[in-house]
């Protein structure tokens, strides 16, 4: 009879530590879906803007034949921010953790970058000037430290 109730525990905490990691397992993959990836998919999607912004910075400003490419470039960035953050169920709840920029400052600059993706190419200062006032705006908006200039 004693080793009846031996083997009974054996089985019990078995079945105990076969059950709890595969819950632990679960809610572990459930954080990676719902919360982490999202948001490293909104922190991909302002650094792709902080680097298109940089990269086309002497292009926003001249005629140039990649124009129509270059709107393309800025008009997706917008729209992978959005979607991101859209994806992002609990963004509201842990966006500090991660010391991203609010809902409402993304939403905010969303409209700036289709401002400068709108006026690529014009070489009018009164729109060179507003495109500079724009970028830095995005800048304070995402967050995105150390501005190269």
């Amino acid at each position: 009879m004693g080793e009846g109730i031996e083997l009974l525990k054996i089985v019990l905490t078995a079945s105990l530590t076969v059950i709890g990691s595969t819950v632990v397992f679960v809610l572990g993959q459930y954080t990676l879906k719902f919360l982490i990836d999202p948001i490293l998919e909104i922190k991909s999607a302002i650094v792709k803007i902080d680097y298109d912004l940089h990269f086309y910075r002497n292009k926003l400003s001249s005629q140039t034949e990649d124009k129509q490419v270059i709107q393309k470039i800025l008009r997706e960035d917008c729209c992978k921010l959005v979607q991101a953050l859209n994806a992002s169920i609990f963004y509201q709840n842990i966006y500090k953790l991660f010391k991203l920029p609010p809902s409402d400052d993304i939403l905010l600059a969303v409209p700036l970058l289709i401002g400068i993706s709108n006026d690529v190419g014009s070489n009018d200062q009164d729109v060179q000037n507003t495109k500079t006032i724009r970028i830095i705006r995005i800048r304070e908006l995402l967050m995105i430290p150390h501005a190269i200039t």
